[in-house]
């Protein structure tokens, strides 16, 4: 690396953790090398690269585990995961049943 340089992975891509600037862009860490090797830091909040989701913690069982791969029967928004009741797919630990359809009154309620 030159001098004002915080990576260097050997391109000049945006995007990829290490920018055409030769800055660490956000939602990365990077490892010293040569190249630089740069990858998504899973729990900062920024979903980016491989990250299917990225919550803000690495908290398993919340619908974003701790690699940021989307838990089963979940979705997520940005930061904020939430269960999809009437889906088909238990969500656990929030839903302990979820029969496929969003109405109550057949075993399963309306909440899963």
């Amino acid at each position: 690396m030159t001098p004002g340089e915080q990576c260097d992975d050997g391109d000049l891509d945006n995007g990829d953790g290490c920018s055409s600037t030769c800055q660490i862009e956000a939602g990365y860490i990077c490892t010293l090398g040569t190249p630089d090797v740069c990858e998504p830091e899973c729990g900062d909040g920024i979903e980016v690269g491989s990250e299917e989701c990225d919550d803000d913690d690495l908290d398993d069982d919340d619908g974003c585990d701790s690699n940021c791969l989307l838990e089963h029967g979940y979705t997520c928004v940005g930061v904020v995961c939430s269960n999809n009741c009437g889906d088909g797919l238990i969500a656990y630990p929030i839903e302990v049943c979820d029969d496929g359809t969003p109405g109550g009154g057949d075993g399963c309620s309306v909440t899963c």
